[in-house]
């Protein structure tokens, strides 16, 4: 018996522009396929700039409504994850550069995953989910709060000096 499923492969698009990484999982609302989906994806965010683009949908990239066929014949959590697409020369390059990190982070997301889903004995909820997905671009975040901080602090120690000069 399989206990989750990940179907790997890449996307195909007519337009070059298109392009990034996606996971997807059945509109039937699983919730533990929406968190396998969402572990993958904050562990492949995490490999580059690039990879923050990586999106959780349900249906398929043609028709939100239709599901790939690896997710509508599953019986347990599964997800279609496409790393990029082949029509993209931009993709194509980082898929290439980044292979062996992208399948570290699959591989992590899988396994933290997995710990969640069938041995950890916990509920999963939306909440765990959007968890996940607030963590996606974390580093971005990060830096913004890092730059107002410094600009605070810069303004601050600014006034401090003025007020300084004022007291001699």
């Amino acid at each position: 018996k399989c206990d989750i499923m990940v179907s790997i492969d890449r996307d195909k698009k007519d337009d070059d522009k298109a392009s990034g990484i996606n996971a997807f999982v059945s509109t039937s609302k699983n919730i533990k396929s929406e968190y396998l989906g969402a572990s993958i994806i904050n562990e492949l965010n995490g490999v580059s700039n690039y990879a923050s683009t990586g999106v959780l949908h349900l249906g398929k990239s043609e028709d939100p409504d239709e599901n790939y066929i690896e997710n509508s014949k599953a019986k347990m959590p599964s997800c279609m994850l496409l790393l990029g697409s082949i029509s993209s020369k931009d993709d194509n390059e980082k898929f290439d550069k980044y292979i062996d990190d992208y399948a570290e982070a699959i591989a992590n997301g899988i396994d933290s995953a997995y710990y969640k889903i069938c041995l950890s004995g916990e509920t999963i909820n939306q909440e765990d989910v959007n968890k996940l997905s607030e963590n996606d671009f974390i580093e971005e975040k990060n830096s913004a709060e890092d730059e107002e901080n410094k600009s605070n602090d810069e303004s601050e120690a600014s006034e401090n000096s003025a007020e300084e000069e004022d007291k001699k």
